[in-house]
């Protein structure tokens, strides 16, 4: 008994170092994607090898399908990726499903794009994109057969990701049902900001209540704020704004929303923002963090909302004379901000 316990502590310590192995590669390289720092991050050829070499090393270590996936869904069309296919479709045949899935989502996407250059009308753009979302469906038919797994998982994040008008109460659903402990929900939750699932407020809720990682609760609240007072606007919408939103969503969802008490709404996503911007204010968020866009979302609730003063502005008008907006006080005003990217 006490060998059998031995191996078995032996084998765990040795998934923990292949995982920390992968993990070095992995969030290095998304850590500098996202922060943009191309000039230190390592160049794809080398990620891909490097991983299939570990992968090769250690082939049915759970981690192993983990970073076999993370490397499907980014450079699924790269030279050496075919090892890459070979090794999920020995050992992980359900992940092997998703990572197929993907390859044929970017196809199609290529594909799309074509399409809509070549497009003669607005219709045939229509029909193009009706046409590209059936590969967003096709994930989450694979989520419905295989649920819990990895795969189901990470077909669910990729949906929300990439196809928002697929994010509905079913998608939602099975997300609480099967996941709310995965860290993996850190990039669901700024998707459903504004969404109109009537689903989406109680996952919300729900991962910020029972998530065990801290990065997820910050997400969640930090959406939480945003989807609320996103709601609030809805409640405001045109009769021809909110038509466009029932042919995305449907009657019934748009209409729940609609009927929202505005008032309660607001308070609610302004404590939920200062909840992001205080227990939370650490946890990143895209190049900057949650505190920072919690800060800025409640400034632009509290002074910027119609009816508040305007905060001073400063600067040189195009002949280089100095000015402030106040001096302008008592007359009608046009500000034109735009930028150059």
């Amino acid at each position: 008994m006490w060998l059998v316990l031995g191996c078995l502590g032996a084998d765990a310590a040795d998934s923990t170092v292949v995982k920390a192995q992968y993990d070095a590669i992995t969030k290095e390289y998304d850590h500098n994607t996202r922060r943009r720092e191309t000039a230190v991050r390592a160049k794809p050829d080398e990620v891909v090898a490097k991983i299939v070499a570990l992968a090769e090393q250690h082939p049915k270590d759970p981690a192993t399908e983990e970073a076999l996936l993370w490397l499907q869904e980014r450079f699924s069309r790269m030279k050496g990726m075919e090892k890459a296919g070979a090794l999920l479709a020995s050992h992980f045949p359900v992940s092997k499903e998703y990572a197929d899935l993907v390859a044929a989502h970017h196809e199609a996407q290529q594909n799309y794009f074509t399409e809509t250059r070549q497009a003669k009308n607005g219709d045939e753009q229509i029909a193009a994109w009706e046409k590209f979302q059936g590969t967003g469906k096709a994930f989450v038919e694979l989520a419905r057969k295989h649920p819990r797994h990895p795969a189901a998982l990470r077909s669910l994040v990729f949906v929300t990701q990439r196809f928002h008008q697929l994010v509905n109460n079913e998608l939602v659903d099975m997300l609480g049902r099967d996941f709310i402990d995965r860290p993996q929900l850190a990039a669901v939750c700024p998707v459903l900001a504004y969404s109109v699932s009537s689903r989406a407020e109680v996952f919300l809720r729900a991962v910020l209540a029972r998530s065990p990682h801290r990065e997820v609760k910050g997400q969640a609240a930090l959406t939480l704020g945003q989807l609320l007072l996103h709601e609030v606007n809805l409640t405001a919408l045109s009769s021809a704004d909110a038509k466009h939103l029932e042919s995305i969503y449907g009657r019934e969802a748009v209409a729940q929303v609609r009927a929202r008490d505005a008032a309660h709404a607001r308070a609610e996503g302004e404590k939920f923002l200062e909840l992001a911007a205080g227990e939370y204010a650490d946890v990143e968020f895209w190049s900057g963090t949650v505190g920072g866009r919690a800060k800025a979302e409640l400034f632009e609730l509290r002074e910027l909302a119609v009816g508040k003063v305007a905060p001073e502005i400063e600067g040189e008008d195009v002949d280089g004379v100095k000015f402030k907006l106040s001096d302008y006080r008592g007359k009608v005003v046009v500000i034109d901000f735009w930028g150059d990217w």
